[in-house]
């Protein structure tokens, strides 16, 4: 190999070693880590009383989902982690349609009876400020007819993010998400259920996933299976354009250019 085309050659594997593995590798494509899942299997069954040992809910679905409600004692949702109030009741699933993850899930009653609305909380450690986070969960009504409403707060040491899930009535799993952004490395995460209507949402499977520092934070829920958007009215925001995954990927082609850049002058040298 001659001296003339060595060097043109070493300039090209110099640029294809630091660039290559960037363009190959793009973390905005990673894959989402959690940071917390709950599917509520851990939940005590209460010893009080049931409402209900086989009632429908989704009940305009396919296959409505029957479960076993534990409305006793006030609050009977008994989940190790959690803080319940008011109507969070705990349920299990008796037949019909699955739930999205396991046998157990909780009900936020929208009150009465001269209770409090349903409410459960909990705090979630491990988060990284300045990250973008997403809340995915799955959830339906109960045995009304009517739309509703799940609440979400999150708590990031002075801002609250308030998420409001909307629920289409009588439909089966409906997948919602949203997303936020952390201010330190703890949250509290509260669940509310909704007094516009007389439905109520049951929930299940819970994740919080972490995106990463991302440019852009697009404050919006899906819904999926018949689900609906969230709104937010507040929302933090930490953006940047660079991580350290790409400072690896540069710092790992440069050294790979070195190399190349040195086996070649070995070859001139022969």
């Amino acid at each position: 190999m001659s001296r003339s085309v060595i060097r043109f050659a070493i300039p090209l594997l110099t640029i294809a070693a630091v660039a290559g593995p960037i363009f190959v590798v793009s973390p905005a494509n990673a894959t989402p880590i959690p940071v917390f899942t709950e599917s509520f299997e851990e939940c005590v069954e209460p010893g009080g009383a049931t409402y209900s040992d086989d009632l429908a809910t989704a009940t305009g679905a396919s296959n409505p989902i029957h479960v076993k409600v534990w409305t006793e004692p006030d609050p009977a949702a008994n989940c190790p982690g959690w803080d319940a109030s008011g109507q969070a009741f705990y349920v299990q699933w008796v037949s019909g349609g699955s739930f999205p993850d396991g046998t157990s899930a909780v009900w936020l009653n929208e009150g009465g009876w001269g209770h409090e609305v349903g409410v459960m909380s909990t705090e979630i450690t491990g988060l990284t400020s300045g990250h973008d986070y997403t809340i995915a969960l799955d959830t339906w009504t109960d045995d009304k007819p009517s739309k509703t409403s799940l609440l979400v707060r999150v708590t990031n040491g002075v801002e609250v993010t308030h998420i409001e899930l909307k629920l289409k009535g009588r439909q089966g799993v409906q997948h919602l998400t949203h997303d936020f952004s952390a201010l330190g490395d703890t949250i509290t995460l509260e669940l509310e259920g909704s007094t516009d209507t007389d439905a109520s949402p049951v929930i299940d499977n819970i994740v919080i996933t972490d995106a990463g520092l991302t440019s852009e934070n697009s404050s919006s829920g899906s819904g999926g299976s018949g689900g609906s958007g969230g709104s937010s009215a507040e929302s933090g925001l930490a953006s940047t354009g660079f991580n350290a995954v790409s400072a690896l990927l540069i710092v790992a082609g440069l050294i790979a250019a070195g190399g190349l850049a040195l086996l070649a002058r070995r070859i001139v040298r022969r």
